[in-house]
């Protein structure tokens, strides 16, 4: 795990959306070997390559959910995994398992996340994050707005994710998760 850690403005949160590809760099590269072995440079990839990584092998959990405003939570949680082909019994299931894991109530499952409160809000979006097993893991800010127990068991989803081969690339701004979590850290400095 390696965190971008400095003040706000430096550009933490620009280069994650740049290698998820959100925002387009207008310079530079951004090199990828993908599980094929294939090194590709994200900023200038075609964008059936980026949705394809996207896809199977690149997440992002960002500070904010975004989600279709009906969409059910559960299925909201599972998305990533119906784009694999995944039957929606199957997809609910390992969802379902995720959203106990991060104690949201079963009687919200089938509701829209776009409703909760913003600590529920971002444990749906962590489990969306994660419940691909991407190889390459995106976090901005991902314990944002949780309290204390279920930063616990993020942080815990998170470990096992980096103790199977993950690569995540985090921003903390809390200095004692940095130190808890990062590999290696990235000082960034505004300009």
């Amino acid at each position: 795990l390696t965190a971008l850690v400095g003040p706000t403005g430096a550009g933490k949160s620009s280069i994650l959306i740049a290698i998820y590809r959100t925002y387009m760099p207008c310079k530079g590269r951004i090199l990828y070997r993908s599980a094929a072995g294939k090194t590709v440079d994200l900023a200038s990839a075609d964008e059936h390559i980026i949705l394809a990584l996207r896809s199977r092998e690149i997440g992002f959990v960002t500070q904010f959910l975004f989600a279709l405003p009906r969409q059910p939570a559960i299925d909201v949680v599972a998305s990533p995994l119906y784009r694999r082909g995944l039957s929606k019994a199957d997809g609910r299931q390992k969802a379902g398992a995720l959203l106990q894991r991060l104690h949201i109530p079963e009687h919200l499952w089938s509701l829209s996340p776009t409703t909760f409160s913003g600590g529920e809000r971002q444990r749906i979006n962590l489990a969306r994050g994660i419940i691909g097993r991407p190889r390459l893991l995106l976090l901005d800010e991902p314990t944002a707005s949780l309290d204390i127990r279920t930063t616990g068991d993020a942080l815990e989803m998170i470990t096992e994710l980096k103790n199977e081969g993950t690569g995540i690339l985090a921003i903390f701004h809390d200095p004692d998760l940095v130190q808890k979590m990062a590999d290696t850290v990235y000082q960034l400095d505004r300009h």
